[in-house]
């Protein structure tokens, strides 16, 4: 939280059993130089400090990547999650990419499964931080108190969705609840 939400930190987590990490999530059009053109440079979640890198980054000045607070796609995949059970990434559009033939989709979907998440929930658009809470505390309860975070996800998602509908309508319940989506290693 606050100042500890560092990126510094971050790489120093080894193999937690669940890494819940809200933060801002962005994935960048391809840009005309060759790093922009790597959709794991371009997929990345803001820490603490990424507001300096981008002024920085604005005037031309490169500072150095090890906690600029921009975690990109191709430096999460390099973080201990081994014997991780469950990643959430609460942030806008975190399994979002570029489709690669033969590859899949390259970005943050991609780089924290090569960390070793077992379980990766994460998002396909913007998600509401009000509407969120509520949804990731009753998925929570319900992944730990069962163990299959698959399965609790796609319960609570429906529950949800079919509560709120009769209340906000279809499409308002779907942009809160709709863009969660698990990606599954089915190791136990």
């Amino acid at each position: 939280l606050g100042k500890e939400a560092s990126e510094a930190n971050l790489n120093q987590v080894r193999s937690p059993r669940i890494l819940h990490l809200a933060t801002h999530g962005e994935v960048l059009k391809e840009g005309k130089d060759a790093a922009m053109n790597n959709p794991m440079h371009r997929s990345f979640l803001m820490f603490g400090g990424a507001h300096w890198t981008v002024k920085q980054l604005e005037k031309g000045e490169v500072p150095p990547t090890h906690n600029d607070g921009i975690l990109t796609a191709a430096e999460a995949s390099g973080l201990d999650l081994k014997n991780t059970w469950l990643v959430t990434l609460s942030a806008c559009k975190t399994g979002r990419g570029d489709t690669q033939s033969g590859e899949g989709v390259m970005g943050l979907r991609r780089a924290f499964i090569q960390a070793g998440a077992q379980n990766l929930l994460m998002t396909l658009w913007n998600v509401s931080d009000k509407g969120t809470v509520p949804f990731m505390k009753e998925f929570y309860e319900r992944a730990i108190a069962d163990g299959n975070a698959p399965e609790a996800l796609a319960k609570v998602q429906t529950e949800f969705l079919v509560k709120a509908r009769d209340i906000s309508g279809t499409k308002k319940v779907v942009q809160l609840y709709g863009p969660f989506i698990m990606s599954f290693q089915g190791a136990e």
